[in-house]
Order: C-alpha cells, then structure tokens, then sequence
C-alpha cells in the first residue's frame, strides 16, 4: 500500500492534482462499496473484527475533497483488493517559496531521527525527506548512540522524542552531545527535542542540556520547516546559545495534573491511538500500561501492580472490550475498578452495550481531553470510596 500522486492538469494559476492508494486486501462487492462513505460503516461487524471500518474517515475526507474542487472515489473487487482515488484543485503561488529556495540548499543534508514509536518515525521521516534531506532512524536512545558513534562526519540536525522508555530524549541529548563534541570538537551538535507536551515542560527538563530548538506535536511539514531552519541558524553562529538563555515561554500548569499518581491500564489495538492516549495521560500525571486487546488485559491485571482505571477500546482483535470486561468484573477482586470504555461510535445503543457489559462509563473517540480527564478523576475517586466503605 502507498500514496501516488500526479498532475492531472495545470495552468499558470493552479493545478489539479490527481492521487491513489491501492491495497490488496479483503475488497469489497458492490453492496458493500455503496455503504462505504456512511458514517461508522464497518465491513466486518464484529466486535472482535480483523478488518476495520469508515469511522467518519471517509466521510470528512470526500467532504473535504469536494470543497477543494475534487471528489473522492472507490474501485474495489471482492478479493482482490481497492484503489482510493481523490482529486483536488490546488492554487500555485506567485512565486517561490522560501522553503522551496531553503530546502534546495538543505539537499544531501542529514538527518537522525529518534522515536519509539514506528509510525511517527514513518510520518516525520517522510516529512523530512520530502525537503531533500537524507534520514536514517533509531528507534531507542542507545540506538541512536550507536549510530553518532560509527559515523564518519556530524548529522546536521538530530530529532528526539521526548518521552522514550528507557533513555529519555533529554538524556540522549545530552550524552549524544558529549560524544560530538569529542569526536568532532569544531561542530555544534543542532539538537531538537520533539514532545507532544507543553513546550514549556521540554523547556524547563532540558534547561541545562544545549538544544537548538524544540518541536511540538503535531508536527506539520512549515512547522518542521521552521523549526529546522531555525535551529540551524542557531548553531551556525559563532556561538551556540544555550536554549537555557532563550526568553522562556509563560509557565502554565501541566493539565493541572489532575491524574497525578494513578495507574491506568490503556487496552487499545491502534499504533497511533495509543500513542495518544498515552500521552494525554501522562501529561496529567498518570502512570500507564499498554495492552493491545482484551486477552493481554486480562493478563496485566494479574501480573502488574494495582491499576486504578481501565480505559477500554470496544472493538479489537483476539478479545474485544465487551468479553474482557465481563471477564473482570466475573473476579470479585476487581469488583470496583473502574473500566471506561472508548469507541468511535457515539450511539446511545452503544453506550448501552458498553455499560450492560460491565463497563462504568464511555468517551468517545476522537477523545475530549478534559471530558476524558473528567470521567477517570470522578469514577477513581468513586471506586476509592466504596473500597473504604467495603
């Protein structure tokens, strides 16, 4: 599977950019593809499904096609796979642009990308790439370590993920700068810290570490861009700057921490949710175990420490959310744990089929921060007094 696009038509002005993507999947009959653009459409029904759905996906993306002058269509056969196609007018601008100019300066440079999570590595990499840039990635802090230490010349900038497991962002940064700086003495190290959390909490936990710059998630390709050439301005000056003596930011309390001290076991199938999630989490002070279906839930219950608060996906492989529930709450152990489901769909049918199941409350996806935020706070607290009470 993979994205193409090409220029279906251009004047002086504007183009009509046309893109595909193929796969080679499960297809789909004629029925089935008349259904496809309604919201929450599902393929395979079950909540144990392996194939999933629309969501509202499809539905906003030909709505957004539409608005850009183009439409969005479907060509599939049962078994054979689908093509998504999708065209769309775009405006061309007066003259270059200055990341155009910038980035061809930029072609051949490199750079080290670190993350633990592969799509954001996929996602960020091909940002990068798509400016001219050469990319290799680590997965780890001590990969990325391995990788400055056996190279011939410096990266020209090197992104971190903050919050790694193991080596965090921060302390990479500080001990790939070391290792630069022994190596190659008359360069900088141009050292961004990438973080999902408040700008200003990067600031302040690498106040002593000398970073170029740091980049917030959702990274956007100007975002980057600035972002980039920002960083490499700063380290190119006679000088490097400590970021320590950059005018910092307003300090705000980190979503007042309003979930300090939980553990909450995060049971969700979707690389990219549980990143998420996981985040908004920890941003609020919780500790957070990952299961990847019901079955793996069922088991970091019995092995891990007490959990506080189960945040529950509805439909996953192996297990869904609905049998491990009835599982739980079938061991008088975790007779008040709260479990909380989550889903894409916000139908009362299946707030109901969550709460029949066992399950304390719902939060539907895409998540509402302090909604999401709200329940866990209230249904912990709860759960902490009818144990006392008990």
């Amino acid at each position: 599977m993979g994205l193409e696009v090409q220029e279906q038509l251009g004047s002086g002005s504007g183009i009509v950019l046309h893109g595909w993507v193929t796969d080679t999947g499960i297809g789909m009959d004629t029925e089935q593809q008349t259904k496809l653009f309604q919201p929450f459409s599902q393929v395979d029904a079950s909540t144990t499904r392996r194939y999933g759905g629309t969501g509202l996906g499809l539905t906003i993306s030909r709505q957004l096609a539409e608005r850009m002058g183009g439409k969005l269509w479907l060509e599939s056969t049962a078994g054979k796979g689908s093509t998504f196609h999708f065209t769309v007018r775009m405006g061309l601008p007066a003259r270059v642009s200055p990341m155009a100019l910038l980035s061809e300066s930029w072609r051949d440079k490199r750079v080290l990308l670190v993350d633990d999570n592969a799509d954001a590595r996929l996602v960020l990499g091909r940002m990068v790439s798509s400016m001219g840039l050469q990319v290799d990635c680590a997965e780890s802090g001590e990969h990325a370590l391995a990788k400055v230490t056996h190279v011939d010349r410096p990266y020209d900038w090197i992104l971190l993920d903050w919050r790694m497991p193991g080596m965090d962002g921060v302390t990479c940064a500080q001990r790939i700068h070391d290792l630069l700086q022994s190596r190659f003495p008359q360069e900088n190290p141009c050292i961004l810290l990438v973080t999902a959390f408040n700008k200003s909490d990067a600031l302040l936990a690498a106040k002593d570490v000398p970073l170029a710059d740091v980049l917030t998630k959702p990274v956007t390709p100007s975002t980057l861009f600035e972002s980039l050439g920002r960083a490499f301005n700063k380290v190119n000056k006679p000088a490097l700057s400590p970021i320590e003596h950059t005018p910092m930011p307003p300090t705000r309390p980190a979503a007042g921490q309003v979930l300090q001290g939980m553990r909450v076991l995060l049971v969700e199938d979707q690389p990219l949710n549980q990143e998420l999630a996981r985040e908004l989490l920890l941003r609020a002070g919780a500790e957070v175990v990952i299961a990847e279906d019901g079955k793996q839930a069922l088991q970091a219950l019995e092995t891990e420490p007490v959990f506080d608060c189960v945040l529950m996906d509805c439909q996953m492989p192996r297990m869904d959310g609905y049998t491990a529930t009835r599982h739980i709450r079938s061991d008088a152990r975790w007779q008040h744990l709260p479990i909380i489901a989550m889903t894409a769909s916000a139908l009362i049918s299946d707030r109901e089929h969550a709460l029949s199941s066992g399950m304390n409350d719902h939060v539907p996806k895409p998540l509402d921060v302090q909604q999401m935020y709200q329940v866990i706070s209230r249904w912990v607290g709860v759960a902490r007094k009818a144990r006392i009470t008990a």
